[in-house]
């Protein structure tokens, strides 16, 4: 489950943070993008708010937990909104869109990966870069850089 745009404003109140009206234009723009977002992309779909502010806002979302950043297949950023509990994501390698996941059985690997690290490992991440439905049956190649789509 996402995290819900009320939960967003009382997680910034709770940490000692304003919700301004130029921050909440921010996290509704986020929050309008259901698949994954870039930075910039936010920045030109919001030409009143300055660069920094978008930057800053995106990273205190990413510090409170409402925000989850994973890299595209070239290490370009791409966030979404964080579900609730563990879970990993789905990247489509075309259109940059991300999914989650929860099933996962890594777990079960974490005696193996003690055994050969010598040290318990304390978490982990997963990324699976595929490619979406929609772009599966797409005939055009494209790539995703830095948030924004190249032929």
């Amino acid at each position: 489950m996402l995290v819900s745009l009320d939960s967003v404003r009382e997680q910034l109140e709770n940490n000692g943070h304003r919700y301004t009206q130029t921050r909440g234009v921010v996290i509704d723009a986020i929050a309008a993008s259901s698949h994954g977002f870039s930075a910039d992309g936010v920045y030109t779909s919001l030409p009143t708010v300055g660069r920094a502010t978008v930057y800053r806002t995106i990273k205190l979302l990413l510090q409170l937990g409402v925000l989850c950043k994973v890299a595209l297949q070239n290490g370009s950023p791409r966030y979404s909104m964080a579900a609730s509990g563990h879970h990993h994501h789905v990247i489509c390698i075309r259109c940059g869109s991300i999914s989650d996941f929860s099933q996962c059985n890594l777990d079960d690997l974490a005696p193996r990966l003690a055994s050969a690290l010598g040290r318990e490992p304390v978490g982990h991440r997963l990324e699976v870069y595929t490619l979406c439905s929609e772009c599966e049956g797409s005939p055009e190649v494209t790539l995703v850089r830095g948030g924004q789509q190249h032929a």
